[in-house]
């Protein structure tokens, strides 16, 4: 069939000719999502704002804001919602020449949010806001931004909306307060990851008496006494340096220490991947978390000592924020290490790393009952003895010489069983041989 009359000499259709630039540029990024060529003159983002506000570049004013740390996610999430709101709204990326990017926020376990991260949008009047505007977000040189781009007359009412809808994602509407969130930040930005928070407690673990008074003092009486030491301008943050050798329950200590923050905390488990960069960019974001408890594990590898030359920038920004220049909220720091004379000294004084837990190796009376609880299921079994012939071993030792005498007799445990293993150091990994499959 030939349409001669239904077709513009510029491959368009006639039939478009007269509907409205909203509908048009709906129809383009609706053909560009669908992966269709749309024939239209080439644009940019000047011309796609000005064509949808109506009116010339020069009468056009923008305000716009940066989006560090955590500000990234909440705010896109935010605007998916304005999205919602809006079903007149145009959509293009930040260059009005494609279709928009979306990414998967992650805002609870197990509940994830299309939320775009790349986006051009005309939104009309009414529907997102009391006025005409485009909203722009883009990310560029490293830095992720917003902007509404309005008509000059409409320029204080989209700085007040701009900052309200900043305040809100921030505040009200921010979906990792009071979580647990696993974080992994680098130079370009910082990712959270909600996951369920650790049910551990203080009967799983055989530690002495003096650990856990100093974890009351620190970690509960911050809790308690937080909003008073701020009150009075001594500081509500604080800094806990857990030290002991491998395998004495450093890990399971912060588990603990984690389950047992009040309601409302936001518990921040710290990626070992973590760039110093990165770590400055987190806790710039823990303002709008807190009150929140960082943890660090192998503190360390992350911020050594510059004596022997292992300290980097992540000493930096640990030494900064530590101080508690940024942020000024009730921010609790966790940290471990294998050695405190890897740490620099800087770092663990008052005022970064408060306190100082140290976990030794367990003793014979603290190994029988580290056995007793592993045994348990399995029946009564003779623990003293067992702990005289482990000298040396730490929690982990133990609990692999359990695991190794039931990976051979299973539940028929004997006294003989568990002494043979313990003995003749069938527990331990056979040292490498340098043959290889």
């Amino acid at each position: 069939m030939s349409l001669p009359d239904t077709v513009a000499d510029d491959g368009t259709a006639t039939g478009l000719r007269n509907v409205s630039p909203q509908v048009h540029e709906a129809l383009s990024a609706l053909a560009r999502l669908l992966g269709a060529a749309v024939s239209e003159p080439p644009q940019d983002l000047p011309s796609f704002v000005a064509r949808s506000l109506g009116t010339s570049a020069s009468q056009i004013s923008s305000v716009n804001a940066t989006l560090n740390g955590v500000d990234a996610p909440l705010v896109h999430v935010a605007v998916a919602r304005l999205l919602e709101c809006a079903p007149s709204a145009v959509l293009t990326d930040d260059s009005a020449c494609s279709a928009p990017g979306f990414e998967l926020v992650t805002v609870d376990v197990d509940e994830q949010v299309s939320a775009p991260d790349d986006l051009a949008a005309f939104l009309p009047a009414g529907e997102a806001f009391e006025f005409d505007n485009v909203l722009v977000l883009t990310w560029s040189h490293g830095l992720r931004r917003i902007a509404l781009y309005v008509r000059r007359a409409d320029y204080e009412a989209a700085r007040v909306a701009l900052a309200a809808l900043l305040r809100r994602a921030r505040g009200t509407d921010n979906f990792y307060r009071g979580k647990t969130v696993r974080v992994t930040a680098n130079d370009h930005g910082v990712w959270f990851t909600p996951i369920t928070r650790s049910s551990a407690s203080r009967d799983q673990l055989v530690l002495s008496s003096a650990v856990w008074r100093e974890v009351d003092a620190n970690v509960g009486g911050l809790v308690e006494h937080g909003e008073l030491l701020a009150s009075v301008g001594l500081g509500a943050s604080r800094g806990l340096l857990v030290v002991g050798p491998p395998g004495v329950g450093k890990t399971a200590l912060c588990r603990v220490i984690a389950s047992e923050l009040p309601p409302g905390t936001t518990i921040v488990l710290v990626d070992g991947t973590v760039t110093p960069r990165g770590l400055g960019l987190l806790y710039e974001s823990l303002s709008c978390l807190a009150p929140a408890a960082v943890f660090l594990d192998d503190l360390d590898l992350l911020a050594g000592d510059r004596r022997d030359g292992s300290a980097g920038f992540a000493l930096r920004e640990l030494l900064t924020h530590l101080d508690g220049f940024v942020p000024a909220a009730p921010v609790l720091t966790v940290a471990t290490t294998n050695d405190s004379r890897a740490i620099d000294p800087a770092l663990v004084r008052a005022g970064r790393f408060d306190a100082v837990v140290e976990i030794g190796l367990p003793d014979v009376s603290a190994r029988a009952a580290i056995l007793r609880r592993y045994l348990a299921p399995f029946g009564d079994f003779d623990v003293t003895r067992l702990a005289e012939r482990t000298d040396g071993a730490n929690g982990s030792d133990l609990r692999e010489m359990v695991r190794r005498a039931v990976l051979e007799r299973g539940a028929t445990l004997t006294d003989a069983d568990l002494l043979d293993v313990v003995v003749t150091g069938r527990w331990k990994p056979a040292p490498a041989t340098g043959q290889y499959l």
